[in-house]
């Protein structure tokens, strides 16, 4: 073969292997083009998205799942409410109605859910409270503790700016009053802790402290 023809059949060859690379390679270029255009439009969120749902379902070992069955047995459900007043109108409603249960009547429901319900007592007791719908120096009848224990309380504060609005005896009075209705005081010189239950069999131990700076003692 001389020079000239085996010009002729380089060319050739060069024309052929073009052609082919132009029918077949952008295609397959574009294909893998296209995935790697889609995969980098991806957003951040959307990566961890895919990311997240990818993740193997690990589930726990016995000691893990040990301890967050412990603690969510030893989980309990507190109530806190504020002033709690059972003397002057409401004291005369009361009366009037013969009904001690009165003002919890439409929140008992709900206060008696709690493992653990706590209020601030605003009316000391007295053994001869006067009927009165006036007046900042309140006093609260003990028959009225039937309905703290309606409701469910389970520790009373007396610690506030009239907790001694009947003096040092009415403090120390209604402290056992409270104490008699089987509702734990504190006050300005009672701490107490209480072990609540749940309804899971769990429990733990709580620890009350009341405070103010106000009283007329």
């Amino acid at each position: 073969m001389n020079k000239v023809a085996l010009f002729i059949f380089v060319l050739i060859s060069l024309a052929v292997v073009s052609l082919i690379a132009f029918i077949v390679i952008p295609e397959e270029y574009l294909t893998l083009s296209n995935q790697s255009t889609f995969e980098n439009d991806l957003t951040d969120s959307q990566t961890a998205e895919f990311q997240f749902l990818d993740q193997p379902n690990i589930p726990l070992n016995e000691a893990e799942q040990a301890q967050s069955d412990d603690a969510e047995s030893s989980q309990v459900e507190l109530i806190a409410v504020g002033d709690i007043m059972l003397a002057r109108s409401v004291n005369t409603s009361m009366i009037r109605r013969n009904d001690w249960k009165y003002p919890f009547l439409q929140t008992a429901e709900v206060l008696q859910q709690a493992d653990l319900l706590f209020g601030n007592l605003e009316s000391p007791m007295g053994p001869d409270c006067s009927y009165t719908d006036e007046g900042m120096r309140f006093c609260a009848n003990p028959l009225s503790l039937e309905g703290l224990v309606f409701a469910g309380f389970d520790v009373m504060s007396l610690a506030n700016n009239h907790g001694y609005d009947q003096g040092t005896e009415g403090y120390e009075f209604t402290k056992e009053q409270v104490s008699s209705a089987g509702i734990a005081p504190v006050g300005f010189n009672e701490t107490t802790e209480i072990v609540v239950s749940n309804a899971n069999g769990g429990s733990v131990k709580v620890g009350f402290a009341a405070f103010d700076e106000c009283s007329r003692h």
